[in-house]
């Protein structure tokens, strides 16, 4: 059975992998580039081809269909001319989808970029803020923040069963799995209650209007991004400057935490946008908020 988590297990495992326009998994060769660029001349005028011959290659829909079609994330992919979609087709035989302001925090779900009639990009979302997508070419399979890019809908991909009802929710303190491992609960705890925090803040500082329920969600990133923290005169003085230079100092880029956004606490931010590969600006968004806060889950999860 093809599920949602299987989804976003096989596109993690591609991470790195080579883009090739019109691929589903297959492994590349001279055949296949010769058969590729014959189809899709305008895609294969790049140099590096034959550098990544012997190694596994998707398109954006691409990395759909080769879990779809393959019986793990290596494996030779079995075509199904039922199932050969693009982006708009795999939109519109979704039975769940919808505006990506609907989009159910649970990992598998597609995500799209355009229209309805015409999808530009597809990408498959993790239930955690990260979506996994073969971007481009250039790029390659990636890992990017969900909230890096501006996606548009929302799609179950229609050849994979729901089992990810609860992921990405906070889930209750006393839910402990069958070998009584509480890592999940713990990490899933520490996520929920900063997220909250920070949307009690957003609500009394900028009247956001959150739902302060602990999801990082589109709603969340979009007031972010509608009140950022930059060095200007006069300085922002505000407790979203307090939450943010706290959380820099549990990431390891301390700064007085006096929630007043000056030259120190802007440096300390370009010092871990860098380090966290993210545009280095020193202005705190939707990306840089939420990278720190996966930081501080990412320490605090283990103590």
């Amino acid at each position: 059975m093809k599920t949602n988590t299987g989804l976003v297990e096989y596109a993690k495992a591609q991470v790195g992998r080579p883009y090739w326009y019109g691929t589903y998994g297959q492994t590349a060769s001279q055949s296949l580039y010769n058969s590729k660029k014959a189809q899709y001349p305008k895609y294969y005028t790049a140099s590096d081809f034959a550098s990544q011959y012997g190694q596994r290659v998707h398109d954006c829909v691409g990395l759909i269909k080769g879990y779809i079609w393959s019986d793990g994330p290596d494996s030779t992919p079995k075509y199904n001319s039922s199932q050969d979609k693009n982006a708009t087709g795999m939109y519109k035989a979704s039975a769940v989808k919808g505006p990506i302001s609907q989009l159910p925090q649970k990992a598998g779900m597609l995500v799209y970029k355009g229209t309805p009639s015409k999808m530009s990009h597809v990408g498959v979302y993790d239930g955690d803020g990260y979506v996994y997508e073969a971007k481009g070419h250039a790029y390659g399979v990636v890992k990017t923040a969900f909230d890096a890019s501006d996606w548009q809908y929302y799609s179950q991909c229609p050849y994979t069963e729901d089992d990810s009802a609860t992921a990405g929710q906070a889930q209750p303190e006393d839910n402990t799995n069958a070998g009584g491992n509480t890592s999940y609960d713990k990490e899933s705890e520490v996520r929920h209650a900063k997220t909250s925090e920070l949307q009690r803040i957003l609500n009394e500082w900028y009247n956001s209007g959150l739902d302060v329920d602990g999801i990082w969600g589109p709603k969340t990133a979009a007031a972010c991004n509608s009140n950022l923290l930059k060095y200007k005169s006069p300085m922002i003085r505000t407790t979203y400057v307090t939450y943010i230079q706290q959380l820099l100092g549990v990431a390891g880029f301390g700064t007085d935490v006096d929630g007043a956004y000056g030259p120190d606490t802007k440096a300390k931010v370009i010092e871990f946008q860098r380090s966290a590969s993210l545009s280095v600006d020193g202005i705190v968004g939707k990306n840089t908020t939420k990278a720190l806060i996966d930081k501080f889950v990412e320490i605090y999860k283990h103590l």
